[in-house]
């Protein structure tokens, strides 16, 4: 960055983020090459997105060029800002619950035709399936809701097609 470096106590924030832009830069640029000089597959990020207009990820290639980007995020606000960073090509999925602050009911407020759904629940260590807590029982059954009504929607079962399920420029 042509100057010398400060103490490491006393970085400048904006030098925090420009390297930590451009360390995120190389890496992705390292898992995308890598990954297609194998075979076309699908990469999908997941980022702890915690504000709109974040200068670690705003412009990001990053987020134009995945093919699918999870918004881990419970604000929906953030919604339409991550959607102006994603690619043409890129599949934005909000994550509806999982963690204690999602709410699965704000699942309407979610357009399915341009995004695609998420959701998990915590697992019981000895039985592997859901752990009964109330707030994983409540998110499952408003998902489970959330499907069906989907479906009939669409007037089939399963989902609808991501914008893209295949990497750009995959042979067809």
């Amino acid at each position: 960055m042509g100057e010398s470096p400060p103490p490491v106590d006393r970085l400048p924030e904006r030098l925090v983020i420009e390297f930590d832009r451009r360390a995120m830069e190389f890496a992705w640029v390292r898992i995308r090459e890598a990954t297609h000089q194998v075979r076309p597959v699908t990469i999908w990020t997941n980022h702890p997105f915690r504000r709109a207009n974040d200068p670690l990820w705003t412009g990001h290639r990053l987020l134009a060029e995945a093919d699918w980007v999870l918004n881990e995020a419970p604000d929906l606000a953030l919604v339409p800002w991550l959607s102006a960073q994603t690619g043409p090509h890129t599949l934005l999925i909000q994550n509806l619950c999982g963690w204690p602050t999602h709410d699965a009911a704000l699942w309407p407020q979610v357009d399915p035709s341009r995004y695609g759904f998420y959701g998990f629940a915590r697992a019981d260590p000895l039985t592997t399936l859901p752990d009964g807590e109330p707030a994983n029982s409540r998110n499952i059954e408003i998902i489970r809701a959330a499907y069906r009504r989907l479906e009939t929607l669409r007037g089939h079962a399963g989902p609808a097609a991501p914008r893209s399920a295949e990497p750009p420029g995959t042979p067809r």
